[in-house]
């Protein structure tokens, strides 16, 4: 199906629990403490990641996001490149959980994001396009147009 709609099939498939920028709030909660206390912290944040059990079943939503991304040349006019990624999204049972734990370890209110493996890219560069989409919240999904596929 991916192939079929225009998409490139992704090479391998993986749920992101925690991307760059939704993890930022935990190293601001962390600047400033004791060594010693950021190392328990990090500690504590590896036991629990050895015991939560991230399996998932995938559910029937598959979506399409958009995005139109700035592309800054210095001496040229700005262009957009265009992104299109092609998600399932899943059912991780202990997620809620997992995302409570690390929000109280790290001492910050840390949403659960719209869990997800992504299926296909396409874009006005395939080769960027290639690493997809974020989608930190709900809101995201919205702001990325996100539409149902069937």
């Amino acid at each position: 199906m991916v192939s079929e709609l225009g998409f490139e099939p992704k090479d391998e498939s993986h749920v992101t629990i925690l991307r760059a920028k939704a993890g930022k709030p935990i190293g601001r909660a962390f600047k400033g403490m004791p060594e010693e206390k950021i190392i328990s912290k990090q500690a504590d944040i590896h036991r629990l990641l050895r015991a939560t059990d991230f399996s998932f079943t995938l559910k029937d939503e598959i979506l399409k996001v958009t995005e139109d991304l700035p592309v800054l040349v210095t001496g040229e006019p700005p262009t957009t490149e265009h992104r299109e990624s092609m998600v399932q999204m899943i059912d991780m049972p202990e997620a809620e959980d997992f995302y409570a734990k690390l929000s109280q370890i790290a001492g910050v209110d840390l949403a659960i994001p719209p869990l997800h493996i992504t299926l296909g890219t396409r874009g006005s560069d395939p080769e960027k396009s290639k690493f997809g989409i974020g989608i930190d919240s709900t809101a995201d999904l919205q702001r990325l147009k996100a539409t149902e596929i069937e």
